[in-house]
Order: structure tokens, then sequence, then C-alpha cells
């Protein structure tokens, strides 16, 4: 299945892989970063994308689909959980959070 993007702000970045729905904004992308003590340099290559890609994510400026998967795909490998707004959680809102069981 091909991707496709969703965009319903400019702040968040909607990408369907297979079947899975990514959502995640750049902010939620800096605080997983800061939760697991990634630098860009570390967030993209376990994304296999380019530093500078991270960085304008990031930044909110415009960045393909798949890349946006990928990053959101090396938080989940690396345990995290992104919520998205409105998605029900134990305390409500964007964030992240760790999945019951994580990876070291």
């Amino acid at each position: 299945m091909s991707d496709n993007i969703v965009i319903n702000d400019a702040s968040l970045r909607q990408s369907t892989c297979d079947t899975m729905v990514i959502s995640m904004s750049p902010e939620q992308s800096r605080m997983a970063r800061a939760a697991l003590g990634w630098s860009l340099t570390k967030l993209a290559a376990k994304a296999g994308i380019g530093r500078a890609t991270v960085a304008r994510f990031e930044l909110g400026e415009s960045v393909q689909n798949e890349n946006v998967a990928s990053i959101a795909r090396s938080f989940e490998d690396a345990g995290l959980k992104i919520i998205a707004a409105g998605e029900v959680s134990e305390s409500a809102g964007e964030g992240v959070r760790f999945q019951t069981v994580h990876p070291d």
C-alpha cells in the first residue's frame, strides 16, 4: 500500500503506512528525543534519514510523509508511544509515554 498523508493542522503530520496511522507533531518528536536522550544525529541514524530532515521536521517545516513515519517508527521501536491529540490516554492530551514493555 502506498503512503498518503492527511494534514489537519500545520503542526501535525499523519501518515498511513501499511495499516498503521502515525500522527506526530514536531513538538512530540522533540519530547520523545528528550525522553530517550537522543540527539538529532542519533534519531536520524535510527530513522535512516538525514539529520537535516529531522531538524526541518522538528522546526515545523515540510518533510516527506515517509520520513515522518520513519521517525515515529524509531520512537516506537525504542519503546515510546506517540499519543495523538484526542487519543484516549490516562492523562489525556498530546504527549509521549512509555509503553508497558520497552527495550533497554
